[in-house]
């Protein structure tokens, strides 16, 4: 796979941009998203692979480890008010797909 020969290169943004673009158009691959997590931590996107980390829990039908990767990445996210609104509306959703009916 083309992401798998960019993740051997030292150019680890352009393999960012690359799964991003993957991953917005596969979105239930949970190769490309575990990938993806993995070259954002690389880059010290602490918060945003925690969060991509947790849309792999998802994929999977995995809510409870999904949100202790959201929780998570809240704590990393403290200074970045976007990432907090992504994580806090994912966490919101996510309860609601949680709470019995």
């Amino acid at each position: 796979q083309y992401s798998e020969f960019l993740e051997s290169g030292n150019d680890k943004r352009k393999t960012l941009s690359v799964l991003l673009k993957a991953h917005r158009k596969f979105n239930q691959d949970v190769s490309i998203c575990r990938k993806l997590a993995r070259v954002q931590a690389d880059l010290n996107q602490t918060a945003e692979a925690y969060f991509t980390e947790a849309n792999c829990h998802l994929i999977q039908g995995q809510n409870r480890a999904a949100m202790e990767q959201l929780k998570i990445a809240q704590k990393y996210a403290q200074k970045n008010k976007y990432m907090q609104a992504r994580i806090s509306a994912k966490i919101d959703e996510l309860k609601d797909a949680m709470a019995p009916n």
